[in-house]
């Protein structure tokens, strides 16, 4: 696809159906479904087809696999890709990688240990030291560095790192908490939420330290006053008021437990080896096949950030 990351939106489509399922409930079994349809049908000639279920928009995604193949020519069939924190992704060509289900609500979207995902642990250290060097072309992660702690984050992006080829590229999709903070101090200065402060503030700042949650009001705004809604004051004070915050609960592993922006993301990358960090948008990216957008960037795209790190 030339000038991938310059094209349009027209430009980058390829043929598909959306459909918004009518109860949200539908999203788990319909991801068995996806599973059966990606492994049986996406080789079927001449055209086939592909499946893609989205438990955050409540949608499923049938699109033209023969368009869809298309996007990978340009990689080496030899070399490997990974989605790193797959979730209820399912796609033919790419190896999922998964914590393993804690109820059996998330294990219908990710599926069974060892034949629709392999089970990995990101916060141990080097999660994967099992993967050889120069192997992969392609990672893909996905809101999943927030919930790792700060130094398990940095050591696995030297690990992807490691396991790419020269040339190679890790998407990493992460909350984008700069334009997230100012539609909260937006918000915040308005006659609507003035009145309340937990209203609005308690979950806006939860979304970056899970456990902000548990605070008292008090406390909570003993916080705010002191940080000011600065995120990098957050980051450096948050353990003052909720201990614990920051490390990673194998029982509880939606919290966030990290806050990453642009700057820290480029400082472990560049110290990692990473020749570029890259600011893209959702279904725009240097490679082709990241720009499919029935299968890559359905989780919370209005307050993602997209980067992608090139060796």
């Amino acid at each position: 696809m030339k000038g991938t990351i310059l094209a349009s939106q027209r430009e980058r489509s390829i043929p598909a159906i959306k459909i918004e399922l009518g109860k949200r409930s539908a999203a788990g079994w319909m991801c068995g479904v996806s599973r059966i349809i990606n492994r049986y049908l996406y080789n079927l000639e001449p055209v086939g087809i592909g499946m893609s279920v989205s438990r955050y928009s409540n949608t499923i995604s049938l699109y033209c696999a023969k368009s869809d193949k298309q996007l990978y020519e340009c990689i080496l069939p030899e070399l490997k890709l990974a989605n790193f924190g797959s979730g209820s992704f399912c796609h033919s060509r790419w190896q999922n990688y998964d914590y393993p289900a804690q109820s059996r609500y998330y294990e219908k979207f990710i599926g069974k240990p060892n034949k629709d995902y392999l089970p990995i642990d990101f916060n141990k250290d080097n999660a994967l030291a099992g993967i050889k060097d120069g192997s992969h072309a392609l990672i893909y992660f996905a809101h999943v560095i927030e919930h790792l702690e700060e130094a398990k984050g940095a050591q696995l992006l030297e690990q992807f790192y490691r396991i790419l080829v020269n040339g190679g590229v890790a998407r990493l999709v992460m909350p984008d908490w700069d334009a997230y903070m100012s539609m909260v101090k937006f918000s915040l200065d308005s006659e609507e939420y003035s009145a309340n402060l937990s209203d609005l503030a308690r979950p806006a700042l939860a979304l970056a330290f899970s456990d902000i949650r548990l605070l008292s009001l008090e406390k909570l705004s003993d916080l705010m006053a002191e940080c000011k809604l600065d995120l990098e004051d957050l980051d450096s004070i948050v353990d003052n008021y909720m201990v614990g915050s920051k490390l990673f609960n194998p029982m509880q592993p939606s919290r966030h437990i990290s806050l990453w922006q642009e700057r820290k993301l480029k400082k472990y990358a560049r110290e990692a080896g990473f020749k570029k960090v890259i600011r893209v948008h959702q279904s725009h990216s240097t490679v082709p096949a990241f720009t499919n957008s029935c299968v890559f960037d359905n989780t919370e795209p209005f307050m993602s950030a997209y980067y992608e790190l090139i060796k």
